[in-house]
């Protein structure tokens, strides 16, 4: 099947679990060491206020620079990053529609690093007892998921299809270092619930009318907010 982006122009609770650390990393010491750390705040924070449970981690990953733990500078440059990307589909929505945008309001502090452990450190033995409900609260609240319109059985608006498109461009910058991948951005077309079969056609060809609209604008955005 053709690329469909062919013709763009390229110019983003109260104690920890019972881990076997041994199962993470390999067998010295230092790593070893840092888990166990890492394992250890986890727990912390789980038993925790969610707003409490942001702050604490604001301050655990504001002192990773002069922590010892090599899985918590990790964490925090994962969480720095993710930051970026809200920052760039927020101010690349603002630029096209000339409102505010709250792209992504659901991301506290919390989500980003249960969704860092479990899709970039391959921790996700750390947190898989909360992870479907802080991640499931992101995709099912914002409607510039699918899952959202799954749970209200309602339809997107264009709005909604727009940020999605600047959502997964953003995305796939950030997956490829300030590049496009269209072969990527053609395997994560978006999938609408069965309710919406009538009009799955229509609502993907504004996802893709938009993201060659606004590939420029998206890419420029992310090396703005690096």
């Amino acid at each position: 099947m053709p690329n469909v982006f062919s013709n763009t122009t390229q110019s983003q609770t109260t104690e920890a679990n019972s881990i076997n650390v041994r199962n993470l990393v390999e067998h010295d010491n230092e790593s070893e060491t840092t888990v166990v750390e890492l394992t250890t705040l986890i727990g912390q924070s789980k038993g925790l206020d969610r707003d409490v449970a942001n702050r604490f981690w604001n301050d655990r990953l504001r002192e990773h620079t002069s922590a010892s733990s090599d899985q918590l500078t990790q964490l925090a440059q994962l969480v720095s990053v993710e930051r970026k990307h809200v920052a760039c589909v927020r101010a690349a929505h603002e630029h096209v529609t000339g409102r505010s945008s709250e792209h992504d309001h659901t991301k506290d502090t919390w989500y980003m690093v249960v969704t860092a452990l479990v899709f970039s450190m391959q921790l996700k033995d750390l947190v898989s007892d909360v992870m479907d409900d802080v991640i499931g609260d992101h995709v099912t609240a914002e409607p510039h998921h699918e899952a959202y319109f799954e749970r209200t059985k309602g339809a997107p608006s264009d709005d909604n299809v727009l940020e999605m498109a600047l959502d997964r461009l953003a995305r796939n910058q950030q997956r490829n270092g300030g590049k496009y991948d269209w072969e990527q951005m053609e395997r994560f077309l978006p999938k609408w619930p069965r309710h919406l079969a009538d009009i799955q056609e229509e609502l993907l060809q504004t996802y893709k009318d938009y993201c060659r609209q606004h590939s420029s604008l998206v890419q420029r955005t992310w090396q703005l907010v690096q």
